[in-house]
């Protein structure tokens, strides 16, 4: 990016140095810029930039999303399957146990096709908030 700058600002200096002097009409001259165009072109790129990084983190929210949706489906029908059973303390234990392992499973499946995003910070703040409202 630096080396664009220099190679931007060296054209721009070539193009506004004085050339041969003007035999007929008026002679022309460097548009005068409000800003100087090296900071307007480093704070176009920053707000590219900036809204990029805006997006992806949209893009990422969703599989977020999607995966905590995942998760309360199969929970949700897990225990809609188990609704009218009477249950003992040791199948009782049993269910939320399976319950669980279905649960993290259809979590992380959502995730399974991008493994990087079970590095990112969204996954143990999404994986708290799954644990605390789903199970």
């Amino acid at each position: 990016a630096k080396q664009a700058v220099k190679d931007f600002t060296a054209r721009l200096q070539g193009f506004a140095s004085r050339g041969a002097s003007v035999k007929y009409g008026k002679e022309a001259r460097m548009p005068v810029f409000s800003q100087d165009p090296v900071d307007q072109l480093k704070n176009d790129l920053r707000t590219l930039q900036g809204m990029r990084e805006l997006e992806n983190e949209r893009e990422i929210m969703q599989y977020f999303k999607a995966a905590v949706a995942a998760a309360d489906e199969t929970v949700d029908r897990e225990i809609k399957d188990n609704a009218n059973r009477l249950l003992g303390k040791a199948r009782m234990k049993e269910l939320q146990n399976l319950v669980a392992v279905k649960c993290w499973q259809a979590f992380d499946e959502r995730l399974s096709k991008h493994k990087w995003m079970l590095t990112l910070s969204h996954y143990k703040t999404h994986k708290a908030l799954v644990q605390t409202e789903t199970y």
